[in-house]
């Protein structure tokens, strides 16, 4: 099987062409990369989703390269940053549910840009990116935007039309930023988005775009408060929580709303670029953590699960003259791979890091596509949050720890309680048939490449930091 593109006017040799060297402009390129949480591909019509949640983020897609099926590291934020912040996958870098912190022994991409002479700085709305989690290496400047959420407060009603998770304050942070530098030294900008993290509660006109013809107001106003520990009494089928397929319609509306506001936020950004004269000499990379559960395999929000709704995030990078425009990458690829672009494309150095296909420094064309791989430790705090709030419900279901490989077209799914799940990404996108019994040849063949890469984890002593 050969890599396969989809570019419009975009030939494979001009596709390397314009991603060589000689192709570079002189003065260095900013980076910025853009985390929007809780983000699942299918929700954005470049990826072919119906609604129109997304002309921002679809016009950037066409004046770049667009990755189809870009696999997160993890399910849940803390994993999935550290991986991106490293470019390593969580067997690696170890940072997960029960071991909190990035170890300042890991190379970090702010630490990357730092001591190639960029200014760097991080704006985050989401309490995992922390201080605390390690995350904040090498960052001149970042600030916890999550200090500041008006859902923290008590005061705000939840159909207040100003509400807003921190996307408004954050572009205005940004641009402060931007206008407060000295010199002429090249910026590297992360920026965490919360909105469509669960509770969803989009702010208008955006909270009733999407709904569903004649949903009622007090039952939109329930589900806008459907918050945890509510989603997982849903998870594990307490009928007192129980969601209809209605409560289910309203709640896509509803998150279909916080990526419109969202993405409206994304062009906001842009345009403050481009009014600065800065958006076409920034790499500008753009994609998520993780993805949302509304209500696939009976479950909600994320963290329990490496299903596809979950691990499979948009990946785009836009960066005029380095990656062709219009170009549509198909096979799987590991979204933690943009480390090693981004340090190569904004002249930073990549060293041996991995690079996307498609991007300046890689040349793997025409290569078979490898396994993309994704990862879930025991959920051990999740957990006790479940136990403490439905003693006596059974939580079984979600006490194992989970690893998957996805090739270009079956997915393995591997529990620490002995459940294997095998599907067909083709001919069941939805992950409603398990193979595993029918399929012995391709099962034995992704459990190979499973058993392959989580052997080459780094040996680590019992409480011992990772190297």
């Amino acid at each position: 099987m050969r890599v396969l593109f989809r570019a419009a006017g975009w030939s494979l040799a001009g596709a390397l062409l314009v991603g060589s060297p000689a192709a570079a402009v002189t003065k260095r390129p900013n980076v910025l990369l853009i985390v929007i949480d809780t983000l699942r591909a299918d929700h954005l019509a470049s990826y072919g989703y119906a609604r129109a949640t997304s002309p921002n983020l679809d016009r950037l897609a066409a004046e770049g390269t667009l990755y189809e099926n870009a696999i997160s590291a993890s399910s849940w934020t803390l994993p999935a940053h550290a991986s991106l912040f490293t470019g390593l996958p969580v067997r690696d870098h170890g940072t997960q549910g029960n071991h909190w912190t990035l170890e300042p022994s890991f190379d970090t991409l702010a630490e990357r840009f730092q001591r190639s002479g960029f200014h760097t700085a991080g704006f985050s709305n989401n309490v995992w990116t922390n201080d605390a989690s390690g995350l904040k290496q090498g960052f001149d400047t970042f600030e916890e935007m999550w200090h500041g959420h008006q859902s923290r407060g008590k005061t705000i009603a939840l159909d207040d039309p100003a509400f807003d998770m921190g996307a408004a304050k954050t572009n205005e942070r940004v641009f402060s930023f931007l206008d407060d530098l000295k010199d002429e030294r090249p910026f590297f900008i992360f920026i965490n988005y919360f909105e469509p993290h669960m509770p969803y509660r989009p702010t208008r006109p955006f909270d009733v775009r999407f709904l569903p013809p004649g949903a009622a107001a007090p039952h939109v106003m329930r589900l806008r408060s459907f918050y945890p520990p509510r989603r997982y009494g849903y998870n594990l089928r307490v009928p007192t929580l129980r969601a209809e397929e209605s409560d289910l319609a309203i709640l896509t509306g509803l998150y279909d709303g916080e990526i419109a506001y969202v993405d409206s936020m994304v062009g906001t950004l842009v345009d403050g670029l481009r009014a600065r004269n800065l958006l076409d000499n920034t790499v500008l990379v753009i994609t998520s953590d993780h993805g949302e559960h509304l209500g696939e395999h009976h479950l909600l929000e994320h963290k329990f699960s490496l299903y596809e709704p979950l691990v499979r995030v948009p990946l785009i990078v836009r960066a005029p003259g380095k990656v062709p425009a219009r170009m549509r990458i198909a096979p799987p690829v590991q979204a933690h791979d943009l480390f090693g672009t981004v340090l190569a494309l904004s002249g930073a150095g990549a060293g041996t890091a991995r690079a996307l296909p498609g991007s300046a420094r890689d040349t793997r064309l025409d290569t078979p596509a490898g396994n993309t791989f994704a990862e879930l430790e025991f959920p051990r705090i999740f957990l006790e949050v479940m136990r403490r709030e439905y003693s006596g419900w059974d939580v079984k279901r979600f006490e194992r720890s989970l690893t998957a490989v996805r090739g270009l077209r079956y997915k393995l799914i591997s529990g620490s309680d002995g459940s294997v799940e095998l599907y067909d990404l083709v001919a069941d996108p939805a992950e409603s048939r398990n193979l595993s019994a029918t399929e012995p040849k391709v099962l034995a063949e992704l459990k190979a490449a499973l058993d392959s890469f989580l052997s080459q984890a780094p040996p680590r002593e019992p409480g011992a930091s990772p190297k």
